[in-house]
């Protein structure tokens, strides 16, 4: 997505992303090496790949993640 990292998720997912620390993971996939995660204070689908994070919608998550749901 492209909307500012300041109005992705919340404060609390922004700033986990930012430390060493990863949000709750759901699934992993493997041919595209990402994991999805999920902010357990807002409920931001988060999309991490191997150099950056970026918020998703349950809808693409769906997709790559099927066993996630």
């Amino acid at each position: 997505m492209s909307n500012p990292w300041d109005d992705k998720g919340c404060e609390y997912c922004r700033h986990v992303w930012m430390t060493t620390v990863d949000l709750p993971e759901l699934a992993v996939n493997l041919q595209e090496h990402t994991s999805l995660h999920k902010c357990p204070v807002c409920g931001t689908y988060w999309e991490m790949h191997e150099r950056f994070v970026d918020v998703t919608t349950r809808r693409e998550a769906t997709k790559k993640y099927p066993d996630a749901f």
